[in-house]
Parts: structure tokens; sequence; C-alpha cells
């Protein structure tokens, strides 16, 4: 199993103190964050406008966001969700290939923490004519809200596209290597202007089991690997093999990075083992699972302190 113990950039856990929605009030005040990535971190989008207005106002704000929101939604989330976050949002019709990313930019300003949230739909694997322009983007707009660039914030995923209707030449892992320096200097324009950066790493993946009522399972832990697919007829486990190939590989390539500030990784992965399955919606979607993650963004990326509701 993919392990990365030991590296110091990577944020795996929320601080034993857990978030109120105060505290991401406070945290996320004056931001501009850009979230770069496709469904999964379009979701991220949605979140996190959830946790910014207590849930429109139906929580207080001392309350625990993972334990309100997660309590709110458990029975809620469908695959009707996606569809109406991609009608607000943009993103993927059938394939990579028909996503059209010009109408993926979304911008949501949320009062009164005054925090900036801009999602693009792409990949940087695909190119980095996207991520360039929704820096650029993301640096400009900031000023004009009233907002100051150092207070720029960064959360990028990329990889699942490689690991899933990979159509390309090299091999996925060459791919990602290849590709890596470029990203990460874009990357790294953030961080020259102060702000945060940081790469969430791709999750783990699930399998239904149709057999007996669509129960969630990992890949690995079951001897049917070869049935284990999703709609498209993708092997999970051959997937998930590519995933762990290239999450190492984003890893190394922010470590060798010589400039003094580097890029911070959020470690998704492990926040997504075998036996959190059965709270994936699908082989991978996770809203319920949205939350906690934010939760580690906020305290181990932003390095924002938590009351724990006190």
């Amino acid at each position: 199993m993919f392990s990365l113990l030991g590296i110091s950039l990577l944020i795996s856990v929320a601080a034993a103190n857990k978030c109120t929605f105060h505290d991401a009030e406070m945290c996320l005040a004056g931001r501009g964050v850009l979230i770069v990535g496709t469904s999964v971190s379009r979701h991220w989008h949605f979140a996190l406008q959830e946790v910014l207005t207590h849930d429109h106002g139906k929580a207080e704000a001392s309350d625990l966001f993972v334990e309100t929101l997660v309590n709110k939604t458990k029975n809620e989330w469908s695959i009707g969700y996606r569809e109406s976050e991609k009608a607000v949002c943009g993103g993927g019709v059938k394939s990579w290939k028909e996503v059209n990313p010009w109408n993926a930019l979304c911008t949501n300003i949320n009062k009164p923490s005054n925090t900036l949230l801009v999602f693009q739909w792409t990949s940087p694997f695909q190119g980095l004519k996207l991520l360039q322009e929704a820096v650029d983007y993301l640096l400009h707009a900031m000023p004009k809200y009233g907002l100051s660039i150092k207070k720029s914030t960064l959360l990028l995923n990329a990889g699942l596209e490689l690991a899933v209707n990979y159509r390309g030449a090299e091999p996925p892992a060459e791919k990602a290597q290849n590709d890596l320096p470029g990203i990460i200097n874009v990357m790294n324009e953030v961080l020259l202007r102060g702000g945060d950066a940081c790469w969430r790493l791709s999750t783990q993946l699930c399998c239904q089991d149709k057999e007996n009522g669509n129960r969630l399972f990992h890949p690995n832990s079951t001897e049917i690997q070869k049935t284990c697919t999703n709609k498209g007829g993708t092997n999970m486990a051959q997937a998930e093999s590519v995933l762990t190939a290239v999450n190492e590989k984003v890893v190394q390539a922010i470590e060798s990075d010589s400039r003094q500030r580097k890029i911070k990784v959020l470690d998704t992965w492990s926040m997504t083992p075998d036996e959190k399955c059965n709270r994936y919606e699908d082989w991978v979607h996770h809203p319920l699972l949205a939350y906690e993650q934010i939760e580690a963004w906020i305290t181990g990326v932003l390095g924002c302190p938590c009351s724990g509701g006190v």
C-alpha cells in the first residue's frame, strides 16, 4: 500500500481540536482560494461555501462543522448533486476530452468573511494553459475585491486522468514526472506573492458489489479484482497502482524543488483508507469525507488554530 510517512511536507490528519464554523470563517477571512481539479475538487468549492455560510445559517458559529454538515447531508447526497454543481461550475460530460474548460471557471465571494472562492475545471497534466490563466485570474481579481494577494491560496489536484481513460504515448508515471516541473513553477507564482500553495493527493478508489446491494469495498481487499471496475470498465486495482505511482512522483518533485518555500501536500490518499469505502458515493466521489479533509487543510496547510467548540 502506498505510504509516504516521514516526508515533512505531508499533512494527513486534522488537529486534535476540531474546527468550528467560526474557526473556519476566521481562517479563510480575506483569502482568495483557487481550487483546480475535476469533480471531487469542484465539490470542495461548494463544501467550502457550506462551511463559510454555517450551512445557510442553520448552525451556530460555535458548532463543529465536520460533525454538523456530515450529519445534515449524509442521507441527501446522490448523483443529482454533481449535476447541479456541474450546471453552476462546469465539468465533465462523458469523457475528459468533452469538457469545455472555458465554461468551468466558477467564482463566488462569501460574506461576511470576504472570502473569494474560485474553481477551475482542468488537469495540468493535460496542459498548463488553463492552470496559468486561472492563477493569473486569481492574482488579478483579488485586489479588485479589496483582498491582498499575500492571502492568495491555491489548492490543486491532478492524477486521476492518468489512471482512467488515459491514452497518452508516455507511461502515466513518466508523463507525470515530465510535466511536474512546469506545474510546480506555476504553483510557485502564488508562493512568490506570499500566498499558500497545496497539492491535494488523489484519493483511494472503491468498487461497487452489484450483487450485494451495491456495497462499496476497496479493490485491494477482495480476491475478485478482475471484476472490480467502474462504470466505464476501468479496473480499479490497476487504476490505484497508477495513482500510487503518480502521487509518489508528485511528492518527490515537490520535495526536490530547490526553492526555500515549498508547496505543501495534503495527503488525502491516507485519509481515504479501505474502511472508508462505505462512506463513498461511488468508485471515486465521497462528499461526506470532504469536510474532514477541509479541516486537515485548514489546520495543517493554512496553519489556523481550532477552538474545539469551546
